[in-house]
């Protein structure tokens, strides 16, 4: 599995999101754990074993609207990122920051059609001052499977370039089996039967392009009665981590 914190790295860095899921609102497309309950936890942090940690907060709708890092002697800076929604729940901006009062560094609108988003366009500091958009393609359960799209350099807006198509496959219980970018492909033929932490909420699910039901094996090493990850283990390159949950 790739390891929790290397795509958490992705998120912090890269900066991708995109924010409503399928055709429904984000507070009415809430996902399923075991059987068909629901979930009655959210994330509240990610600590790995060496002190990196990612904080993650919530509205008073249950919503969540802002995710932070808290450096360690390995990753230095800080990094605060924000979600803002309209008074009907839908995300019109992601917002992320290097330091709480700076000029965003990653900053994404989105574009509509009803309640899904159908792009998405990121105006990034950290790739060299270029917009890029994203066209996104769902299958018929509400998953990202594809994103196209063009992508300029602000001081050059006339040469515009495609972008390498990107695709997500999904087998028949429920989780990726295959990702293709960039002329590669990456397998995932074993998950275990307990629930991915990205079901706790439809946002991550969307931010990190992955609906997946399941955990990518090997992957954690404990779970708590939800059937939630609450330990990952460690290698050569990583220290491991461990989960914490808000449940009601």
């Amino acid at each position: 599995m790739k390891r929790i914190f290397q795509i958490i790295y992705f998120l912090i860095i890269v900066g991708i999101a995109g924010l409503l899921s399928g055709c429904q609102k984000i507070i009415d497309h809430w996902p399923k754990g075991h059987g068909e309950e629901k979930i009655h936890c959210k994330i509240k942090r990610i600590v790995s074993n060496d002190g990196y940690e990612v904080r993650y907060y919530y509205g008073s709708k249950g919503l969540l609207d802002s995710i932070i890092t808290i450096p360690d002697h390995s990753n230095p800076s800080p990094s605060f990122t924000y979600l803002k929604y309209d008074e009907s729940n839908k995300l019109i901006e992601y917002a992320q920051h290097y330091e709480r009062d700076w000029e965003a560094t990653e900053l994404h609108h989105y574009k509509y059609e009803g309640n899904r988003v159908v792009q998405d366009t990121l105006f990034s500091k950290t790739l060299g001052a270029a917009t890029i958009v994203e066209d996104l393609e769902y299958d018929s359960h509400n998953r990202i499977v594809g994103i196209s799209g063009i992508f300029w350099y602000d001081d050059r807006p006339s040469l515009i370039e495609p972008l390498e198509p990107k695709t997500y496959e999904y087998n028949n219980k429920g989780n990726i089996s295959r990702e293709m970018a960039n002329g590669y492909s990456w397998d995932y033929p074993d998950y275990d039967d307990k629930v991915h932490p990205w079901n706790t909420d439809p946002v991550l699910q969307f931010i990190f392009r992955d609906y997946s039901k399941n955990n990518r094996l090997p992957g954690p090493t404990s779970y708590n009665d939800q059937g939630l990850p609450l330990t990952y283990p460690g290698d050569d390159s990583d220290s491991g981590s461990a989960v914490e949950y808000d449940c009601k």
